[in-house]
């Protein structure tokens, strides 16, 4: 179970700024539909990743009894505030948190079992996303993730207005051109969903 303490203030995975620099928009004309197409897009890109980017502090309990194995967290990146087991905080050095996202119970530096009936973890997990207050030493988006957003923006903005199942249009002397049905691909052109799979970002069905 995920309980959020401290919600996010947005969930925007670029800013109006880049997004107008991207376009070689200079006017404020179209401000509001391109914040639109923005908070769209870091949906889209959110849903299709299944995970949550921006930076939220969280508490996430894990019923266990006993368990060899990492507790996953839900979040990542990760900074650990506490580690409780049956509402006792652990000590440091008495957890870990490994290369994957998971929480090693250590016993003497060395990795153990978990025992008891539950473990709670708080902590800030996610980015600080662009356009949000800096915090020292918080993990920052990479630039990859943005690029993927703006590059889906700019998909949006292009197809305004346009049937989104269509997938093509020829014009009798001019020509043809093609895009992606947004119903295809979850609603990312391959171009997007490459980038993000190809960066890591889509989180792996287990199971």
């Amino acid at each position: 179970m995920l309980t959020v303490i401290e919600p996010a203030a947005s969930f925007d995975l670029t800013t109006l700024d880049d997004v107008k620099a991207e376009l070689g928009i200079t006017g404020t004309a179209e401000d509001a539909q391109l914040q639109k197409r923005i908070s769209r897009a870091s949906d889209l890109i959110a849903r299709y990743c299944d995970r949550v980017f921006a930076r939220e502090r969280v508490r996430e309990t894990f019923v266990i009894g006993r368990c060899s194995r990492p507790l996953r967290l839900d979040r990542k990146p990760a900074q650990i505030l506490i580690v409780s087991v049956d509402d006792a905080p652990l000590e440091d050095g008495q957890w870990a948190l490994d290369d994957a996202g998971g929480v090693v119970r250590l016993s003497g530096g060395v990795p153990g079992p978990w025992w008891g009936t539950t473990v709670a973890v708080e902590y800030y997990g996610g980015y600080v996303l662009p356009g949000a207050e800096d915090v020292p030493d918080a993990p920052k988006m990479p630039a990859a993730l943005e690029q993927a957003c703006v590059t889906l923006v700019t998909a949006l903005y292009a197809g305004a207005g346009r049937d989104p199942m269509q997938r093509s249009r020829t014009v009798e002397g001019v020509g043809s051109t093609s895009w992606v049905a947004t119903a295809d691909m979850a609603g990312l052109p391959p171009q997007v969903s490459g980038m993000l799979e190809a960066a890591g970002f889509v989180r792996l069905s287990v199971g």
